[in-house]
């Protein structure tokens, strides 16, 4: 057996750094925190219900995308079905008004012309160059700090043909486009569906779109859970070892070089090299001796924004919804006040898809809206009482107002479950219950964020809070690279 590597953190990060260090002919040992592999890419099991909290795609399932090879290699597609939704998102407010965003980009044209027809042209410029972009394949051959000559060639061989479309939408929103507009039905449409995420760049929105379109962000059947359970045992399978309920205290240096890890137990395990795919900020802030932690981290983490923390509301239902739109956002006619302020949308998502997710005849439902973390870490710091009535609260204000889009739904209940921003904090340890990393964003977008850390030999950071793209698959991509860096580094 080679060099032994210590991977903190299985989430898809962690299990994907796992496959690729045996692979390439290391000793893996994965500690997890938790009782179960996924880290944010998870499922909640409440009495034979489940209700996803992570996934609305994944990219790469389309055999031309520079993703599926990774995939193929993490073999998730001899694993898993994939789902293609051909309307992906229905818009809907208490009044009646619906709107469809379609996968296919003829009907997507369609239907916002129906509901913007001054603003035509912009439709049909926007969709045309989102059909371009279809093409458009990140090289992500390797590391970025580990190019070559030929692989800087292929990087810009393969932006080239786009470029004009980069520069046209990098530093417009989806705010700052709508301007543009004249129709203020079809402004209010695109924000809405973006309301969660403010000032997102212009041209994720399109990449979105084009990847819809091409079956390029499909939806694992089985979910979260399917997902996390196929990479678990591809790395087990490889040989990989995990240990869960196994919180790691402090990475061990000496002599400027890592030598192990300690747990929370007092456990300590030695390690030629250390692999963090958990929160960043514990990471360098709490694992590692302060020696480490540099000017440019301290920047990074004290102004970078952090993506957002959200709430989920969770309902096993008697009752049958594959009648209905299988993700719902639901504008509320008056402001739901939720425990750290308000919100004006729902974002509803159920599972008859998804074999399995429900008994026979009945429906898992998932209720999500943005929310801060501060004020629900606070309340179940200090009165675990009145946290717990303030999530019944919120609880019951969402029942009441699903029963205006599905009467008779509050019945109809045998199983609910709430999740905080708070509740994700505790469950992955992500930096204030963040749904992903940092917050992408006209200003941050493009951003780069070592995988090292300066004077410090044989560690590695991947996940997240390495790279500014969110998302399971960006993830999986970080958690190779970091393995191609040791790889690297044993040479």
């Amino acid at each position: 057996m080679g060099k032994k590597v210590i991977v903190i953190g299985a989430g898809a990060a962690g299990m994907s750094a796992a496959v690729y260090l045996r692979k390439y002919g290391f000793a893996v040992q994965v500690l997890e925190q938790g009782e179960r592999p996924g880290g944010l890419c998870t499922t909640w099991v409440r009495e034979g219900f489940s209700f996803e909290s992570c996934l609305y795609w994944v990219f790469g399932t389309n055999p031309a995308s520079s993703f599926y090879p990774l995939w193929e290699e993490l073999g998730i597609f001899r694993r898993l079905e994939f789902h293609h939704f051909e309307n992906f998102m229905e818009l809907e407010d208490s009044a009646g008004f619906s709107f469809s965003l379609w996968s296919d980009l003829n009907r997507l044209a369609e239907e916002l012309k129906q509901n913007g027809p001054p603003d035509g042209h912009h439709i049909d410029r926007l969709l045309a160059d989102a059909r371009r972009l279809g093409g458009f394949q990140l090289y992500i051959d390797r590391p970025r700090s580990l190019y070559r000559l030929s692989d800087f060639l292929k990087a810009a061989k393969a932006i080239l043909p786009y470029l004009d479309l980069f520069i046209k939408y990098r530093f417009h929103s989806m705010e700052t486009y709508c301007r543009r507009l004249k129709d203020q039905r079809l402004k209010e449409i695109l924000l809405d569906f973006m309301h969660h995420i403010e000032h997102y760049p212009m041209i994720l929105v399109l990449l979105i779109f084009a990847y819809m379109d091409t079956g390029n962000a499909d939806y694992p059947l089985g979910g979260s859970m399917a997902l996390s359970g196929a990479l678990y045992e591809e790395a087990r399978s490889a040989g990989a070892h995990f240990c869960f309920n196994s919180p790691v205290r402090r990475i061990l240096t000496k002599e400027n070089q890592v030598i192990g890890v300690e747990l929370a137990d007092g456990r300590k395990l030695r390690s030629d090299y250390v692999v963090s795919c958990c929160d960043g900020y514990s990471t360098l802030f709490r694992m590692l001796p302060g020696k480490y932690l540099s000017q440019r981290w301290i920047r990074t983490y004290r102004r970078t924004p952090v993506f957002l923390s959200y709430m989920q509301i969770s309902f096993g239902l008697d009752r049958d919804l594959s009648g209905e739109k299988q993700f719902i956002l639901y504008k509320l006619r008056q402001p739901l006040k939720t425990g750290a302020g308000e919100t004006t949308q729902l974002r509803i998502r159920h599972y008859h898809f998804n074999r399995g997710f429900a008994p026979e005849g009945m429906s898992s439902l998932v209720v999500t809206f943005k929310e801060g973390y501060d004020f629900w870490a606070r309340l179940r710091r200090e009165d675990q009482r009145c946290y717990q009535r303030e999530k019944i609260r919120v609880k019951d204000e969402v029942l009441k107002l699903l029963e205006h889009r599905f009467p008779g739904i509050t019945n109809q209940v045998l199983v609910w479950d709430v999740a905080t921003p708070a509740t994700f904090c505790r469950r992955t340890g992500n930096r204030s219950g963040s749904a992903e990393g940092w917050y992408t964003n006209v200003k941050t977008f493009g951003r780069t964020f070592s995988p090292t850390v300066k004077g410090l030999h044989n560690f590695y950071m991947a996940g997240h809070w390495t790279d500014i793209n969110g998302g399971v698959t960006f993830a999986a991509k970080t958690g190779r690279d970091a393995a191609m860096l040791v790889r690297q580094a044993h040479r």
